[in-house]
């Protein structure tokens, strides 16, 4: 997770990203560029992103919102009431950016470090991994993979994005959306709090 929090889409050139986006063909999952043909492998996820391609796969079913709620209580330490009006507003199992960084700041307060972390890795494969059309929530199912922190490394998350990330119309439609709201990383607001996430970084995430 140490060299996804360094990744800032600002610095993609969105001229580039319409012409890749352009030349790939969702039926062969590659790029038609003039000197042949170029597929998105695994190890490019691993060289780019630095994330591990190797590991247990991902294995999850669609929670319902009752089960999105209890994860959000146990997991992100959120108020009952907070974590039912959340799933309503959202209308499903998932939870919007805002409300991580809200629940991120309060758990940084309260000194409560693995959960203010998952809020932030949380928000990491939201706005940095899986990107969707809406490029303001993450599905809460995620949560699953952050329960033990230390065994994150542990997933295929390579492969996974890899997978997802094959939508690549759809994904650079958004990137750039989802690039401008990035408050835990404290490029557009004023986070008072970002010392202390540097510390804890330096002390806890370069184990992941």
């Amino acid at each position: 997770m140490r060299d996804l929090c360094m990744l800032d889409y600002h610095t993609i050139h969105n001229g580039m990203l319409a012409a890749f986006a352009e030349r790939w063909h969702p039926e062969t999952s590659s790029f038609h560029l003039p000197h042949g043909e170029i597929t998105i492998i695994l190890d490019d996820v691993a060289c780019l992103l630095h994330l591990p391609i190797r590991g247990t796969l991902f294995h999850h079913d669609r929670i319902t919102k009752e089960e999105a709620q209890e994860m959000l209580i146990a997991e992100l330490g959120a108020d009952p009431n907070d974590a039912l009006e959340e799933v309503q507003r959202i209308r499903g199992a998932h939870v919007r950016f805002s409300f991580l960084q809200r629940q991120y700041v309060a758990q940084l307060i309260a000194a409560h470090r693995e959960q203010a972390l998952r809020c932030y890795f949380l928000y990491l494969i939201g706005a940095q991994l899986f990107v969707d059309t809406s490029s303001s929530y993450i599905d809460i199912v995620y949560l699953t993979y952050l329960s033990d922190i230390t065994h994150i490394h542990e997933y295929n998350w390579g492969a996974t994005t890899l997978l997802v990330r094959g939508e690549v119309p759809t994904y650079t439609e958004v990137m750039s959306r989802a690039s401008a709201f990035t408050p835990l990383r404290g490029n557009q607001v004023s986070d008072p709090y970002r010392s202390s996430l540097d510390r804890m970084a330096a002390e806890d995430i370069k184990y992941y």
